[in-house]
């Protein structure tokens, strides 16, 4: 794992890129992201969802979060994109984590946390999260307000393939974006 000043040093010598429109926040041990304007909310769809048929994924309704936040009820599930962009080179490798504080409160941000190699190395991309509310209260999202860690590991050797050179196709409309599960 990155300390705060190996994450210092790959911002420097170009093996990690982060964008914001806040000041970076590095921590210890991690970056803390900020939540951006925009979610995704289901359209409930008309018969079940067979997870091998993408035909029968829910329609996803694009919503800016306002100035009152939006609420999220409970066992309600969003998708939401990263402030921050963040482009990754083949030798690093990292993981998103909650926020306890969000976490204690029944806020789970992420139900996928890899972070490949090569990620946004093309170009800095923000990250999709996945949140649900398992509080039994609704809760309010604020954009630009802290919502995970990204957390960076070196690679004991780089990765002789990216994510980027290897998911060239996929998921290229930005964040947050719906599934485009393969199978």
């Amino acid at each position: 794992m990155f300390s705060n000043s190996d994450i210092e040093s790959l911002l420097l010598d170009g093996s990690l890129c982060v964008t914001s429109e806040k000041e970076l926040n590095i921590r210890p041990g991690s970056i803390c992201l900020h939540l951006a304007a925009e979610v995704m909310v289901f359209e409930m769809p008309p018969k079940p969802v067979d997870l091998l048929q993408s035909i029968t994924y829910p329609k996803l309704i694009g919503e800016n979060i306002l100035d009152e936040g939006y609420v999220l009820n409970p066992g309600h599930f969003i998708l939401a994109g990263t402030m921050e962009k963040v482009g990754l080179s083949e030798s690093i490798g990292g993981e998103l984590s909650n926020l306890s504080g969000l976490a204690r409160l029944g806020l789970n941000v992420l139900l996928s946390t890899h972070v490949a190699p090569g990620f946004g190395a093309k170009e800095p991309k923000a990250f999709t999260l996945e949140i649900h509310n398992v509080a039994p209260f609704p809760l309010v999202l604020r954009a630009g307000m802290r919502i995970c860690h990204l957390i960076l590991h070196k690679m004991s050797t780089s990765a002789s393939i990216g994510y980027d050179e290897l998911m060239a196709d996929k998921y290229m409309s930005g964040a947050p974006s719906g599934s485009e599960y393969m199978g």
